[in-house]
């Protein structure tokens, strides 16, 4: 029976390829681009900014686009790779470091406007003053936090004193904070709502008292010779700037986190960012939520 199953799918295959193909083949005659992204269309849920504002941003092109995800959860390393092929992936929103803007095309525009580098503490339920007499980084380096070694947050961390523990994957980390293995978690404002909805079972709750600061940009990645898709996309988030639309997208995302999270109440610690590409467009301020 294995053997017959095997045979059936062996043949179905090169029928797949085809059919992909022609699709394709069907819609580049159309004048219609695919555009694939990582992920599964039902888990893409933490992206949807991301898609809204990449398809808002190619609304603007005389040119029309198919975006959809191409099916696959993998890591953001190994879709880079596939980006190199320019097939499997043809664009991937990521954080900027040097090796990345060195290797692909990124379209420096700051998607999240500066958002992901304000990290909040995720801590648990009995610490819930941990936090409230830490004013300056000397104070923040007595905690340690929790973090992946393959996250820049961790080299970011490190670069600044903090102590880090490394977990074994993202859902361990939330176990591992409610066990104590380490002071805080320190997440994105525009995830940690999500994130302590998603562990609702576990003693964790968000720190009141503190906000972690360090500059840093999300952009949207494409292949290296994918001039024509970088202009699109550029362009594309360079017109909504003008006319206002983005800074719209972007608030209708995360103006309720943003209220919800009291920043004027809290003191904000910054940090050094050693990561931080030259080429980063630091200068244009209407790129950036003002924090301070």
């Amino acid at each position: 029976m294995r053997k017959f199953l095997l045979l059936i799918s062996l043949l179905f295959i090169p029928s797949l390829i085809q059919v992909k193909a022609q699709t394709q083949a069907d819609l580049k005659q159309q004048n219609i681009y695919p555009l694939l992204y990582p992920g599964v269309k039902q888990s893409n849920l933490r992206s949807k900014y991301q898609i809204e504002l990449l398809k808002h941003a190619l609304s603007y092109s005389e040119h029309q686009f198919l975006v959809e995800a191409n099916g696959q959860s993998i890591p953001t390393a190994r879709n880079f790779k596939l980006l190199e092929q320019n097939e499997i992936v043809q664009i991937l929103w990521s954080t900027s470091r040097n090796d990345r803007d060195e290797g692909y095309l990124a379209v420096q525009i700051p998607l999240l406007k500066g958002l992901l580098g304000l990290r909040i503490p995720l801590i648990h339920q009995q610490s819930e003053n941990l936090f409230k007499q830490t004013m300056i980084l000397k104070d923040l380096r007595s905690h340690s936090a929790g973090q992946l070694d393959a996250w820049s947050d961790a080299k970011i961390l490190r670069h600044n004193g903090i102590s880090v523990t490394n977990g074994v994957n993202f859902n361990a980390l939330f176990k591992m904070l409610a066990l104590k293995r380490f002071d805080y978690f320190p997440r994105s404002i525009a995830e940690i709502k999500n994130d302590l909805s998603r562990h609702k079972t576990l003693p964790l709750i968000i720190d009141k008292h503190i906000a972690i600061y360090y500059p840093t940009a999300m952009y949207f990645f494409v292949n290296k010779a994918n001039k024509f898709l970088h202009t699109q996309v550029l362009n594309g988030l360079e017109s909504a700037i003008k006319d206002g639309s983005f800074d719209k997208i972007f608030l209708e995302f995360h103006q309720k986190s943003l209220d919800e999270l009291n920043l004027n109440k809290r003191k904000i610690i910054q940090l050094q960012n050693p990561l931080l590409p030259d080429s980063t467009p630091i200068h244009r301020k209407e790129l950036w939520l003002k924090l301070f």
